[in-house]
């Protein structure tokens, strides 16, 4: 449903890998799956907390999906989003020195330092530079 609705690969692509994975692990009714057991397998990830709550919200988009087709009740709240998020520190946004920004660009790939420069130079977000067309760039 998702791709039906041209989204981008960037935000396609991490939705797959996690659905994938999760359903390797759920082989039963998205309706009998519950909370506990969603909390459970985020924190067998091994991931960060940040990461904990991407994949919550990933999942609470598969169920809210499942909820939309009538495969769990309307008036109920999913089990993955009665799944708690993780409290996250708030990290500020740190800006690089041009003598930091001179070692990454001479330490990074050929290949990635046309991105890395059009990023650190625009301001431009990592999704819109993922879409950006390259045959456009000179």
């Amino acid at each position: 449903a998702k791709e039906a609705e041209d989204l981008s690969d960037y935000y396609i692509k991490p939705l797959r890998r996690i659905f994938d994975r999760f359903t390797a692990d759920f082989r039963c009714s998205i309706g009998s799956v519950q909370p506990d057991e969603i909390r459970a397998w985020i924190v067998r990830q091994k991931v960060a907390k940040r990461t904990r709550n991407n994949l919550r919200n990933a999942l609470a988009t598969l169920f809210s999906y499942a909820r939309t087709e009538g495969y769990l009740p309307a008036e109920d709240r999913t089990a993955a989003e009665r799944v708690a998020t993780e409290r996250v520190k708030d990290t500020s946004i740190g800006i690089y020195t041009p003598a930091e920004l001179q070692k990454i660009l001479r330490a990074a790939p050929k290949r990635l330092i046309p991105a890395l420069a059009i990023a650190a130079f625009s301001g431009i977000r990592s999704a819109e530079l993922l879409r950006l067309d390259w045959r456009n760039v000179k």
